[in-house]
C-alpha cells in the first residue's frame, strides 16, 4: 500500500509540474508512431492481405517501446526499413524521456535544497530571518503542532535550507532578503497563515540594523497579505511603536523576559523552572490558548475550574478577549461568544478548538 502511495505521488509529480514536456514526447511518440504505421500499412498491405491498420499501429508501437516486432511482420524492403527506423528510433526516444525526467527532477530537488523554487503550499507557517536561535524555534513549532503540523516555510539569505537533517517533511526553504516582496511572494505569502519574523543576522548581517530589516520585513508582509497573522522579535523595546505602525499582530522584545525572568528567580527560588516548563514542548504541562467551549458561555470563571478539570484535566488561568489577555479575572467575570480561554495542560484539552 506504501508503494502504491509512493508511486501515485510521483505520477501526480510529473503529471502537475512536468506536463508541458510530457505533452511534447506524447505529440512527438505518437506521430512518429501514426506516419510509421500508416506508410507500413500502405507498403505491406499488398503483399499481406491480411493485415489491418490497427495491427499496423499496434506493432509500431510495441515495435518502438519494445525493439522487437508482433502481429505484422514486414515483408517488403521498404517495411523492413521502417521497422529498423522505429527499433532504432524507440530506443533513443524511451532514453530520452527517461533522462529528461531524471534531470528535471534532479535540478527541481537542486533548486528546493538551495532555496530557488516558487513554495504552492497554503495554510503554512514562513520563518523570516535566521539567526543562532532561529533552529530552536522552528523544532519547537514542529514539536508543538505535530498533532496537526502545518507546512513550514524558511526565508533567509543562506546558502542552503538550514534543517536538512530534520525529518519533519513539510519544511521548505526560500532563499533570499525576507524584506524582499519577490522573495516572500515566492514563498507563498499571499496564502501563508502565519508568518514568523526573527531578528535576523543571516548572510552575515549585523545584529546592530536587525530592527530595522524586522521592521521592513513586517511591512512588506502586512502589505501582500493583511490577513495573516505576522509575530515579530525585536532587540530594542522602543521600537515596538514603528513595528505598531506596521500592524504587527505580536511583538517579542528579545532578552527583556530573560531580564525579568531572572529577576522574579532572584526573589521567587525555582521560577525559572516554572516557567520554562509552561513555555516548552520537552515534558510536563504547557500554557494553551482554545476556543471557548460553547457549556463556558454565560458562565463565570470559578464554574470554568471543576469544568475543564473534571473533562480536560486543564486549569483556567485567564481569558483572552478581543485580543487581550485577561488573566485571573474577578469570580463574578462571565465569559461571551467569541472569548478564547487559556489553559494550563499536560496535552491540548480541546485540539480542534486550541491555538
Amino acid at each position: 500500500m506504501e508503494l502504491i502511495k509512493r508511486y501515485l505521488k510521483i505520477l501526480k509529480i510529473i503529471l502537475i509540474r512536468f506536463w508541458p514536456i510530457l505533452v511534447r514526447f506524447i505529440i512527438i511518440g505518437v506521430s512518429t508512431i501514426f506516419i510509421a504505421s500508416t506508410i507500413f500499412y500502405f507498403v505491406e498491405k499488398p503483399k499481406d492481405p491480411d493485415i489491418t491498420l490497427w495491427s499496423s499501429i499496434w506493432s509500431a508501437f510495441f515495435t518502438m517501446v519494445s525493439a522487437d516486432f508482433v502481429e505484422a511482420k514486414p515483408t517488403t524492403f521498404l517495411g523492413k526499413i521502417i521497422v529498423t527506423f522505429l527499433i532504432f528510433f524507440g530506443i533513443a526516444f524511451v532514453s530520452t524521456v527517461t533522462a529528461t525526467f531524471a534531470t528535471v527532477m534532479v535540478i527541481n530537488k537542486m533548486k528546493e535544497g538551495k532555496g530557488m523554487k516558487s513554495i504552492k503550499f497554503k495554510n503554512h507557517i514562513i520563518i523570516c530571518g535566521w539567526n543562532n536561535r532561529a533552529r530552536s524555534i522552528v523544532e519547537e513549532i514542529i514539536e508543538l503542532s505535530k498533532e496537526n503540523p502545518k507546512p513550514i516555510v524558511i526565508v533567509a539569505d543562506l546558502e542552503e535550507n538550514p534543517m536538512l537533517d530534520v525529518e519533519f517533511k513539510d519544511i521548505n526553504f526560500v532563499r533570499g532578503n525576507p524584506s524582499d516582496e519577490d522573495v516572500l511572494i515566492r514563498a507563498g505569502i499571499k496564502n501563508a497563515d502565519t508568518a514568523v519574523v526573527i531578528a535576523d543576522t543571516s548572510g552575515g548581517k549585523k545584529l546592530d540594523d536587525a530592527d530595522a530589516r524586522t521592521i521592513l520585513t513586517v511591512l512588506t508582509i502586512e502589505t501582500l497579505n493583511r490577513d495573516v497573522y505576522s509575530c515579530a522579535e525585536i532587540i530594542d523595546g522602543e521600537n515596538i511603536k514603528h513595528l505598531k505602525h506596521a500592524n504587527v499582530d505580536e511583538v517579542v522584545v528579545s532578552g527583556e523576559y530573560t531580564c525579568k525572568l531572572l529577576a522574579n528567580a532572584a526573589l521567587s527560588h525555582g521560577i525559572s523552572s516554572v516557567i520554562s516548563e509552561l513555555i516548552t514542548s520537552d515534558e510536563g504541562c504547557e500554557i494553551y490558548r482554545c476556543r471557548m467551549p460553547e457549556d463556558l458561555i454565560g458562565k463565570g470563571f470559578d464554574y470554568s475550574f471543576s469544568y475543564l478539570r473534571e473533562r480536560h484535566k486543564a486549569i483556567p488561568i485567564g481569558v483572552m478577549r478581543e485580543g487581550k489577555p485577561i488573566l485571573n479575572p474577578a469570580s463574578d467575570f462571565t465569559f461571551k461568544e467569541g472569548d478564547d480561554i487559556i489553559v494550563i495542560a499536560d496535552k491540548k484539552p480541546i485540539t480542534e478548538r486550541c491555538k
